[in-house]
């Protein structure tokens, strides 16, 4: 029993009458175990002067957090979760061993109950991550999956907020939104239809079929698809693997703007590759990459006997 176990852990003793006596509430946790809270309105509460001052920002307590493990690397902290990475069991038990120290000098502790040493495989940040390969967890997709369809504008923007924090993972997902974020657009009189029910209904579709993601590995030769729809541009980067495979590292898509869905096919061919460029510069920068679009037009870009016409050359040299 829990009274039983506070009792004999010196946490709580017995007392034969107390005035400040107050009822207690058990809650019962996750994990089964319970938490006995007291329930003190009518007795402490009632006499208690206030002590008014100005509760911590969230913000600074989790910039405390990532200042005491600064400095050390293969240390990542989102939020309140930290995750500790090395290539070598070695390299990894020296690299906790550094911030369980710095932990303890700080005076901060930890739940053992919800830490894991030496994984193989993590759940981080609703990911499953392991050595090769990063995929959603399965809870999270059921969630999405079992939402109901949505009756007004906020309830379709938590819907699209859940789907596209996955957008890695979801190829051409702007474009199979395009009549799901039209319902968004300013002055829009809210219609849910068959068009619209179908879409969201293949968004989840698209979520549970999605293919695993490969980590980047600078070593890997680079492989960057690019492609363009009436209504989006998206791009897929991927590594070429060791067996010849193509595997994607992480999927990207927008949808075009009421200006941009004006321009020619060539234009549009021209704007993904772009937008794939920008948005995968991190992975990019300093490494060959090859570049896949099946416009065969663009080669014009880069021949002098056969140049691309000159309005679209003159926009597209704009762009930068």
């Amino acid at each position: 029993m829990e009274l039983e176990r506070l009792e004999k852990e010196g946490q709580i003793q017995q007392v034969e009458f107390s005035d400040w006596a107050a009822p207690i509430v058990p809650v019962v946790k996750e994990n089964g175990s319970i938490r006995i809270c007291g329930d003190y309105k009518v007795t402490v509460n009632a006499v208690s002067k206030l002590d008014n001052y100005q509760i911590p920002k969230t913000e600074d307590l989790y910039r405390t957090l990532e200042n005491v493990v600064h400095g050390i690397s293969k240390v990542l902290v989102r939020v309140d979760d930290i995750l500790i990475t090395g290539k070598t069991r070695e390299e990894h038990l020296n690299t906790l061993s550094e911030v369980l120290s710095r932990f303890k000098r700080t005076g901060i502790r930890l739940k053992k109950q919800k830490c894991v040493f030496m994984a193989e495989e993590v759940v981080y940040l609703g990911f499953k991550i392991n050595k090769q390969e990063i995929y959603p967890v399965e809870s999270k997709v059921e969630a999405i999956d079992k939402a109901p369809s949505p009756t007004k504008a906020t309830e379709l923007k938590a819907y699209l907020g859940m789907l596209n924090y996955y957008n890695r993972f979801l190829p051409n997902l702007s474009h199979l939104l395009k009549l799901l974020h039209v319902l968004l657009q300013k002055d829009t009189k809210w219609s849910w239809e068959k068009e619209q029910e179908k879409a969201f209904i293949e968004s989840k579709q698209l979520l549970k079929s999605t293919s695993v993601l490969v980590h980047f590995d600078p070593k890997k030769k680079l492989i960057l698809a690019c492609d363009a729809s009436l209504y989006g541009v998206g791009a897929v980067l991927s590594h070429k693997m060791d067996d010849g495979s193509d595997k994607p590292i992480a999927y990207t898509s927008q949808t075009l703007t009421s200006a941009k869905k004006n321009y020619s096919v060539l234009e549009k061919e021209s704007l993904a590759i772009i937008f794939g460029i920008k948005k995968f510069h991190q992975f990019l920068y300093g490494h060959p990459v090859t570049i896949i679009t099946d416009h065969k037009l663009l080669i014009g870009l880069f021949r002098e006997d056969k140049p691309i016409p000159t309005m679209d050359a003159s926009r597209i040299q704009r762009w930068d």
